[in-house]
């Protein structure tokens, strides 16, 4: 008699992230979502607008096409003018016309209007499709959403552990209620994750100025205009110019990969070492007292300058803090990084199954 192969705590959690990862199906679903999501914006008459706005473009984004995705995963959705607009005006009037659109035909009837959060950095209207049960957070102008979700996909493309790592980190943070409205984000996860790989594992840092000089003399500055939250103007009130250019050549990658030691650690010990981290308020990460950021060098990342607990600097909009929402965290709730880290540390099977399972 073969005898059965007793099931390993790796085992378990690649079979779990295969669960739990997007999957071709679902992708299909989405797409045929969008296909009419866009159909219903393409109604929108725009040139009603004052002043009426010429040129459209229509895109998706995030954890779609970030390589992070998950089963659940909604759909990012940006207008993309070809002028400064008002955010919140704009989609103030694209509300209300989607709204008159669902209500005369038939055809969009299946999309609903959930939330509308203009109090947002970002403002967005949340729209569901009902039948599909896809969900959609449509914004504008939001140029360094798209640019980001090419950061991190190439992120994710770096070596299969760090996508892995990602979602089953994103698996246990919303099972453990980390990941909400109110304390930490699916996107501030992924860029601790990515942060803990580049400190600890020699991740390459894709956006090391000093090495895009070295091969490209080319400048990648983009000048980004917003309106302040709230805001009701109709020219920006909010400059500023960030550079977006990237690591993307193979070739370069892969040397910079050579020092990377993400391949040499099974996804159990990586996980294990990322929650020995970010633990409070033992961990490295608490003890050097640097920021989050990927899109620094080690040598020169910056110590922590405001009492926020998980400080952290978007890649492309570094006056944007993703961690803020986390900076009043109750401490006891943090205590799951060291639990995990010791359940992980012991080779409890049953354990590790439990805090990756929504409770």
């Amino acid at each position: 008699m073969i005898q059965q192969k007793e099931e390993t705590i790796d085992d378990y959690l690649i079979k779990l992230y295969n669960e739990k990862k997007m999957s071709e199906d679902t992708k299909e679903k989405i797409m045929k979502s969008i296909e009419r999501f866009v159909k219903l914006l393409k109604q929108v008459k725009y040139q009603s607008l004052n002043p009426p706005i010429s040129k459209l473009y229509h895109t998706y984004f995030g954890s779609l096409l970030n390589g992070f995705g998950t089963q659940s995963s909604d759909v990012d959705y940006t207008i993309l003018t070809n002028s400064y607009v008002n955010e919140k005006q704009f989609l103030q009037f694209t509300k209300q016309e989607i709204e008159k659109i669902i209500k005369s035909n038939k055809n969009y009837q299946r999309f609903v209007i959930e939330r509308y959060v203009d109090s947002a950095r970002i403002p967005v209207i949340n729209i569901k499709d009902t039948i599909e049960n896809v969900e959609f957070d449509l914004c504008v102008n939001n140029i360094l959403g798209v640019i980001n979700t090419k950061l991190l996909n190439q992120y994710a493309s770096l070596h299969e552990n760090v996508k892995i790592g990602g979602v089953l980190l994103k698996v246990w943070g919303k099972a453990q209620k980390l990941i909400n409205h109110n304390d930490f984000s699916s996107y501030q996860i992924i860029l601790m994750w990515i942060a803990f790989l580049q400190r600890e594992h020699k991740l390459p840092v894709l956006q090391d100025q000093e090495l895009l000089r070295k091969i490209n003399d080319q400048s990648g500055k983009l000048e980004i205009a917003r309106g302040k939250s709230g805001d009701e103007a109709s020219s920006p009130q909010d400059h500023f110019t960030t550079d977006v250019s990237f690591l993307t050549d193979p070739e370069i990658i892969k040397q910079q990969m050579e020092q990377c030691t993400v391949g040499c650690l099974k996804i159990s010990e990586l996980l294990r070492d990322f929650w020995k981290f970010y633990q409070f308020p033992d961990g490295k990460f608490f003890k050097d007292e640097y920021i989050i950021s990927i899109h620094q060098p080690n040598n020169l990342l910056q110590k922590k300058w405001a009492n926020s607990k998980f400080l952290t600097k978007d890649p492309f909009d570094i006056s944007h803090d993703p961690g803020q929402r986390a900076k009043n965290i109750e401490e006891g709730r943090l205590e799951i990084f060291e639990k995990s880290k010791i359940i992980m540390q012991k080779q409890l099977l049953q354990q590790v199954k439990e805090i990756f399972s929504q409770s």
